[in-house]
């Protein structure tokens, strides 16, 4: 008999660490918020708005439909770091409060599988998702443009004439015109 109790001891002392099966796992979530844009030709760089990590929203959405949104970073780390098992896109976003010119929008999402009592290390880059701005460019004044202009039509020389204006020459149409009008014409 005390055979049978030590030999029952034994088989429950294993090396089985007797897990508990919660059904969560843990998730840590680093994010990065990158500002930086593609130049074009010898545009000047563009400096844009960009918020902490810390402010950018969080959302988990799970493949079977279960979704999770955080306000912010702080707001998760407070949480319990915990998300049911499941394979998940989480994604961070960030928009400025209004639309328009010179307002910035953040977005970056990764894909995770989330394993019981295991520890999940997420890294979310958030990127220039959209963006309005307007750039200034110097444009020489009338003073600085010279052009040849024929004194007859007002166009470049080489500009044809729209449509809308008879074939024959605008030269002639004033000639055949009385005294008083021609004055006008030539005007």
């Amino acid at each position: 008999m005390i055979f049978t109790a030590f030999a029952v001891a034994c088989v429950a002392c294993g090396d089985d660490a007797n897990v508990l099966v919660t059904g969560y796992g843990d998730v840590a979530i680093r994010v990065e918020v990158d500002p930086s844009v593609t130049e074009v030709g010898d545009a000047t760089p563009v400096e844009l708005p960009a918020p902490t990590p810390d402010d950018v929203m969080l959302v988990a959405e799970a493949q079977d439909g279960y979704r999770k949104t955080w306000a912010n970073l702080a707001e998760y780390e407070a949480g319990i770091g915990k998300l049911p098992v499941g394979d998940y896109t989480l994604s961070a976003a960030w928009q400025a409060s209004e639309e328009g010119v010179g307002k910035v929008a953040y977005y970056g999402e990764s894909r995770a599988q989330v394993y019981d009592n295991r520890t999940t290390n997420v890294d979310l880059t958030c990127s220039v998702a959209s963006a309005i701005v307007t750039r200034s460019i110097d444009v020489p004044t009338l003073a600085d443009v010279r052009m040849p202009v024929d004194m007859w039509n007002g166009l470049p020389p080489t500009t044809a004439l729209p449509e809308s204006i008879p074939a024959r020459s605008v030269r002639n149409s004033c000639s055949s015109m009385s005294k008083t009008d021609r004055l006008q014409c030539a005007r």
